[in-house]
C-alpha cells in the first residue's frame, strides 16, 4: 500500500524515495561469520554518500544496547530493558545482546548499536573523540547505529554533538507527541526495516527534523519521528523517536502490531 499524500510530503520535505505503507541473548558468539542477510550486499550509487561501489553488510553477530553518556536507565516497568527482543534475536538468528552503560573495548562484533537517549540523565554528557572514531570505524564496516529518543529529553547536546561529529545531516527537533499519546504508525519509508511491517506502536515519540536524511517512519499527521542517513558505503545512522517500541514495557506484545518484526529488522541490517 502506498500513500499519495505521504509521497508528496517526502518530495516536498524529506527528499526520500518511494514511501511504503505496510511495508538478552544466549552465549557470546565467537568469530566473524556473516549473518543471514550479508550474502549479497547489492550495489549502491555514487549519490548516496562516499565513493561508488557495493554497500557494506556487517559480519558481527552481536547487538549492543548502550545507556552510557547519561543514557536512559531501565525501570521496573520494563521501560529501557530489552530482554524480550534480545531473546528473540538469539533464538531466531543467533545474535547475542549486551545491555550496558560501560563502553565496550571493541565495537567490531556488533552489527547493531543502540544508543538509548544519551544525555537523558546527564545534560553535560558527551561522547569522546575516541568513541566517535570507534563508531565511525564500525559504521564503515556495515554496523548500523540507532540513536533513540525519549520524550523527556528529545534533543540533548550529547545526541546532537554525536550526530554532528559523525557528519550526518540529521537532528531531533526537541518536540514530542503529546503526553501519553500512543502513535500507531502505518507509514514508513522505502527501507528494509519496514519489510513485513504494517503497524508499529510507539508512545510519545520525539520528532525528527524534516528535510534531513531519509524518512523512516511518520505519524498520522505525516510528521517524521524516524529518519536515517548513510555517511558512506557502510552502515546507517538512524534516529528513532521512541525506544519503547522495542523494549520490555509492553509494545512488543501488542496484538495486531509488528513491533517485534520491526526490532528484528533493525538487527538484520538487510541492505536495499
Amino acid at each position: 500500500m502506498r500513500s499519495a499524500s505521504l509521497t508528496l510530503f517526502c518530495a516536498l520535505m524529506l527528499g526520500c524515495g518511494d514511501v511504503a505503507g505496510a511495508g538478552k541473548g544466549g552465549p557470546v558468539a565467537e568469530g566473524e561469520g556473516a549473518g543471514p542477510d550479508s550474502a549479497d550486499p547489492g550495489s549502491g550509487s555514487d549519490g548516496e554518500g562516499g565513493a561508488g561501489g557495493p554497500l557494506v553488510a556487517p559480519a558481527g553477530l552481536r547487538v549492543l544496547f548502550y545507556r552510557g553518556e547519561g543514557g536512559f536507565s531501565p525501570r521496573s516497568s520494563g521501560e529501557g530493558s530489552f530482554g524480550a527482543l534480545g531473546a528473540q534475536l538469539w533464538e531466531r538468528f543467533g545474535y547475542s545482546s549486551d545491555e550496558t552503560d560501560v563502553w565496550p573495548d571493541d565495537l567490531a562484533p556488533y552489527r547493531l548499536i543502540n544508543l538509548l537517549a544519551p544525555g537523558h540523565r546527564d545534560p553535560s554528557a558527551r561522547f569522546s573523540a575516541e568513541q566517535v572514531a570507534a563508531l565511525q570505524a564500525v559504521m564503515a564496516t556495515g554496523t548500523r547505529v540507532v540513536l533513540w529518543g525519549e520524550r523527556s529529553a528529545c534533543r540533548t547536546e550529547a545526541a546532537q554533538a554525536l550526530i554532528d561529529a559523525l557528519e550526518v545531516d540529521l537532528a531531533f527537533t526537541g518536540e514530542a507527541a503529546d503526553t501519553n499519546r500512543v502513535v500507531d504508525a502505518t507509514a514508513f519509508g522505502d527501507h528494509p526495516v519496514a519489510e513485513g511491517v504494517a503497524l508499529v506502536r510507539f508512545r510519545e515519540p520525539c520528532y525528527v527534523q524534516g528535510g534531513a536524511g531519509q524518512v523512516l517512519v511518520l505519524d498520522t499527521a505525516e510528521r517524521p519521528f524516524g529518519a536515517w542517513a548513510r555517511p558512506g558505503r557502510g552502515g546507517e545512522l538512524m534516529l528513532i523517536g521512541d525506544f519503547q517500541a522495542v523494549d520490555d514495557s509492553g509494545a512488543l506484545g501488542t496484538e495486531g502490531a509488528d513491533n517485534l518484526r520491526f526490532g528484528e529488522n533493525l538487527a538484520l541490517v538487510a541492505l536495499p
